[in-house]
C-alpha cells in the first residue's frame, strides 16, 4: 500500500476497533469486549467533559485562588487577568474547532 500523501488519505485508510468489530466480530475475544466495555464510560465522560477533575489543590490553595479571582489580595490584578484569559481561551465552542479543522482538511 502506498504512503498517504495527506491527512485525509491517512484518516480514510485508518481502521478503528469498532469498524473491525462490525466487520469481523468473531476476531474479538471476550476479554477484548470486557475491556472495551469498561473503557467506554470513561472516554464518553471525558469527551462530554463531565468527568471529575482531580486538581490537586488543598483547601488553603483553593482559598488563595478564589481570593485572587475576587480581587481580595493586594496586587493580584495581573494574576487575575491571566487566569481569566486562560478560562476564556478554553471556553471557545468546540464546534468552531471542528468547523475550522473541516475547512482546513477540505482545502488540502
Amino acid at each position: 500500500m502506498a504512503e498517504p500523501t495527506n491527512i485525509t488519505d491517512a484518516l480514510q485508510d485508518c481502521r478503528t476497533s469498532i469498524h473491525r468489530w462490525h466487520e469481523n466480530p468473531w476476531e474479538f475475544s471476550r476479554n477484548d469486549l470486557e475491556q472495551l466495555h469498561s473503557v467506554l464510560p470513561g472516554r464518553e465522560a471525558k469527551h462530554l467533559d463531565t468527568h471529575p477533575i482531580d486538581h490537586g489543590l488543598d483547601k488553603d490553595d483553593l482559598r488563595i485562588l478564589f481570593k485572587i479571582l475576587a480581587k481580595d489580595l493586594p496586587e493580584c490584578g495581573r494574576k487575575r487577568g491571566a487566569i481569566l484569559r486562560y478560562i476564556d481561551a478554553y471556553k471557545q465552542p468546540k464546534q468552531e474547532l471542528g468547523k475550522n479543522l473541516y475547512r482546513f482538511l477540505k482545502s488540502k
